[in-house]
């Protein structure tokens, strides 16, 4: 059904009669231009909230209408606007928002859509299948803060016929352009003090921007609390009660190991209630599927002691775990960025583990591409010390033999060296040169 109210609503935050407001230009750009060459395939652009989906998007369609089409050929709808929340319910509302589009706005041309917050319609992957199946003359981009939207039944009703993008918070090098400071010229001491501010406050955007800790302090609150009810308890129909705990006990296990068991016996010691562990399973993929949490396996060239060991839990941004946590620590924070900024890098085929042996030596982070160990890291912000250093080469060597690998890096917070230690060389490299590697 063609319905002129909608245009009107959706018309301010579009191109077409006006400029757009894009933010800061992130690196992400040009790597997700690669996806648009990819014929018939749906494009989902997922992150945690407030990450820059909708800005990066946005950019996306920006960067077109310079190069190859008209601002009347794009179209962008949030989902989330108030004005839209009357209409989610009908039956085909995403069918009566692209018809009128056609009517009003461009009738025939090729057009790019991006359908922000979408899984706020019900059943929306049967009309985005539908204008698949018509070989609708249009691109289509789908933005959203769950996972889930990708999987399962939803999932398998798109034939297969989507790919994903995954938005992380800003990295450090792109953390910098936005504070306007440029590498080159940053001092040892002036470095320091923005790689602290990174650790503290984390990597988004609308953190950055604000002047003051006050400021980042409240917004980070608001997106905690946003993510809580809305990405989890509500999404999920869980006990809003029992999503902040256990949210908190994760936070509270950063760069530390997680179990079903723990949290099921520490929810039962804070709320006196005992959930069974099929439960704590539900909340636990409600959270990745949030994208605020991250769970590290243990390597093991058997899947079955893999499942067994418990995960490593890694938050989505720093800023929200210093924000919770009186307590977290600098060591926990520069692992928690090591893991980020690994995650980013990680090709399709390569996978991100821990490495830990039966006498309890450990290493961080273990790169596997299939079964080959292509890099073992070790994140430590004090190696000088003598005895903190030998237990982390200890892990280190011990794991490089057992593994057959030779790329050894020892991430600290300001130490950089090349050493051979018996027949394997180690690199000591500081967490701000690390983070700034391969970049311009």
């Amino acid at each position: 059904m063609i319905r002129k109210e909608v245009i009107d609503i959706i018309s301010d935050l579009n191109f077409w009669h006006r400029n757009q407001e894009t933010g800061f230009e992130r690196d992400e750009l040009s790597e997700f231009l690669k996806f648009y060459s990819l014929k018939d395939l749906v494009i989902f652009i997922l992150g945690m909230r407030r990450v820059g989906k909708t800005f990066l998007s946005k950019q996306f369609l920006a960067y077109l209408i310079k190069k190859e089409i008209s601002p009347e050929q794009t179209l962008y709808v949030n989902f989330e606007d108030p004005a839209l929340e009357r209409f989610l319910s009908l039956p085909d509302f995403l069918g009566d928002v692209y018809e009128s589009y056609r009517y009003y706005v461009n009738k025939d041309k090729f057009c790019v859509i991006v359908f922000d917050e979408i899984h706020r319609i019900k059943n929306w992957e049967k009309s985005v299948r539908m204008m698949l199946e018509k070989r609708e003359n249009a691109k289509i981009i789908i933005t959203g803060s769950t996972s889930k939207m990708t999987k399962g039944k939803i999932f398998k009703t798109l034939a297969g016929r989507g790919i994903k993008f995954i938005l992380y918070p800003v990295d450090f090098c792109n953390f910098l352009k936005i504070k306007n400071s440029h590498k080159k010229f940053l001092s040892e001491k002036e470095m320091e003090k923005i790689l602290r501010e990174y650790l503290e406050f984390g990597g988004i955007p609308l953190v950055i921007i604000q002047k003051g800790r006050l400021e980042k302090k409240l917004v980070l609150k608001e997106i905690y609390e946003q993510i809580l009810i809305r990405d989890v308890a509500l999404e999920y129909d869980f006990d809003e009660e029992l999503v902040r705990k256990i949210g908190y006990l994760l936070l509270n296990s950063t760069a530390k190991y997680v179990s079903v068991r723990k949290l099921r016996n520490s929810v039962k010691s804070i709320m006196h209630t005992d959930i069974s562990p099929t439960t704590i399973n539900k909340y636990l993929k409600a959270f990745e599927d949030s994208f605020l949490f991250h769970f590290v396996p243990i390597f093991s060239y058997s899947i079955k002691s893999a499942f067994q060991y418990p995960k490593k839990c890694y938050v989505n941004d720093t800023g929200l775990a210093n924000l919770v946590l009186n307590d977290f620590s600098l060591t926990r924070g520069m692992k928690n960025i090591v893991y980020l900024t690994l995650k980013r890098k990680l090709t399709s085929l390569q996978e991100l583990c821990y490495w830990k042996d039966s006498s309890g030596k450990e290493v961080d982070f273990l790169i596997k591409e299939g079964l080959k160990v292509r890099q073992l890291i070790q994140v430590c912000y004090d190696v000088e010390n003598t005895e903190t250093k030998s237990r982390e080469i200890k892990s280190l060597l011990k794991a490089s033999r057992e593994l057959n690998c030779k790329n050894l890096t020892v991430i600290t917070w300001n130490f950089e060296k090349e050493e051979r230690i018996e027949d394997r060389k180690i690199r000591f490299i500081s967490l701000g040169k690390w983070l700034l590697e391969g970049k311009e």
